[in-house]
This record gives C-alpha cells, sequence and structure tokens, in this order.
C-alpha cells in the first residue's frame, strides 16, 4: 500500500513542481521539488517505496516538462539508491558502497 501511495504523492508532487516551483525562487536556485521529496519519503518509511517515488515522479516530470523520458527517472532513482542505500540493508542481501 505504501507504494501505491508513494506513486499518487509523487505525481501529485510532479505537477506542483511543474505548475508552482517555477514562481518559487531561493537566491539564484530553483527547488526541486520531486527530488527533495523523494529523500524526504526514503529516510521515512523506507529505500523500497523511496525508489518508486523517485522513479515515478521522475516520468511524471519528464512528462509533464517535455524532457527526454526516463531521464530525470534515471537521475533521481541514481541518487537515492546510491546515497541513501548504502546506509540500510536491503532485504535481499548485504550491499557493499565505496561512498
Amino acid at each position: 500500500m505504501t507504494l501505491l501511495v508513494a506513486a499518487i504523492a509523487a505525481t501529485v508532487a510532479a505537477i506542483a513542481e511543474s505548475t508552482i516551483t517555477p514562481y518559487l525562487r531561493v537566491g539564484n536556485a530553483q527547488p526541486h521539488l520531486v527530488f527533495v521529496l523523494a529523500v524526504v519519503w526514503t529516510v521515512a518509511v523506507g529505500l523500497d517505496s523511496g525508489l518508486v517515488w523517485a522513479f515515478v515522479g521522475g516520468l511524471a516530470l519528464d512528462t509533464l516538462a517535455q524532457r527526454p523520458l526516463g531521464s530525470t527517472a534515471f537521475l533521481t532513482c541514481r541518487f537515492q539508491a546510491r546515497r541513501l542505500g548504502c546506509r540500510q540493508r536491503l532485504h535481499w542481501g548485504r550491499r557493499r558502497c565505496a561512498a
């Protein structure tokens, strides 16, 4: 059930990012709402649903922003698995990281 909630919430976050965040600026930086919420979701709920959030949110953002399909999804999933996944033990085996 948490995977379905993560997918729906990621789609809503992608819609919010494509409509609202172009008007939000912190200095010269523009926040990446899907990415920030994917990190928060991964820390709060777990790695599996965090990766679902990153993948579905990235695909939705690529579709809405007319980017190459899968580019944002690939980068957010890569970051989630690399940085946050190394600190957690996955249920299907050990993981070694050189970070």
